[in-house]
């Protein structure tokens, strides 16, 4: 595949995926605005339903989790894992299929749901947020944007304090992909490659520093 043709496509597709995070391209660029649930917090409001999304950060490039319960169904949990490129799985008519992901919809029983709740606010999210926590894309950490009870809430946990919930989303896990386990990294090589870094802060709502 030429040069030429490759960023045909991904212009194309930065242009129309409208922030789909299956889309690799689209991801890049509304991963932020994602991660701190923009569009959770525009429509969260005394009427509006609850909504909980979850994401699981084990070292950016080798995999991400995001679980967004109560999306367009009150129980429903929309699942996807995204791992590092595999390419044995590219072909013409899908290009970005090494990088989008496995991605499913799992309807749970009240019960997993409330279950999952239950475990977010016993580990503190909807409480004060972890206002100044630093967060590295190459480490291992999880984050919540929620709609809760009306209200918009965000915050993180590092990989220093793991949450309690996490038994309760790996129970009702379907993806079949297996939790990256988190573990100490290295500080990076001195190099001249490009690399896929960043850093995040928590805010007093939402990311410092994203609007």
């Amino acid at each position: 595949m030429s040069r030429v043709v490759l960023l045909g496509l991904l212009f194309l597709a930065g242009c129309s995926t409208g922030g789909d995070i299956s889309n690799p391209v689209a991801r890049k660029f509304s991963w932020f605005s994602y991660v701190q649930g923009d569009d959770l917090r525009a429509a969260c409001g005394p009427a509006a339903p609850s909504r909980y999304r979850l994401i699981y950060n084990g070292n950016y490039t080798e995999q991400v989790r995001v679980y967004d319960l109560g999306d367009g169904a009150p129980h429903r949990m929309t699942q996807r894992v995204v791992e590092g490129g595999h390419l044995a799985s590219w072909t013409l008519g899908e290009p970005f299929a090494p990088w989008s992901g496995h991605g499913i919809a799992v309807d749970l029983a009240p019960a997993q749901a409330y279950g999952v709740v239950a475990a977010l606010a016993e580990s503190g999210a909807f409480g004060p947020p972890a206002e100044g926590l630093e967060l590295e894309s190459r480490t291992f950490f999880w984050t919540l944007a929620a709609c809760h009870e009306g209200r918009y809430h965000f915050t993180a946990w590092p990989q220093s304090a793991p949450p309690g919930f996490v038994a309760q989303v790996m129970a009702v896990d379907g993806t079949g992909v297996a939790l990256n386990p988190p573990r100490a990294v290295p500080p990076p090589l001195r190099s001249t490659e490009p690399r896929l870094e960043f850093r995040l802060r928590v805010g007093a709502n939402g990311l410092w520093g994203v609007p």
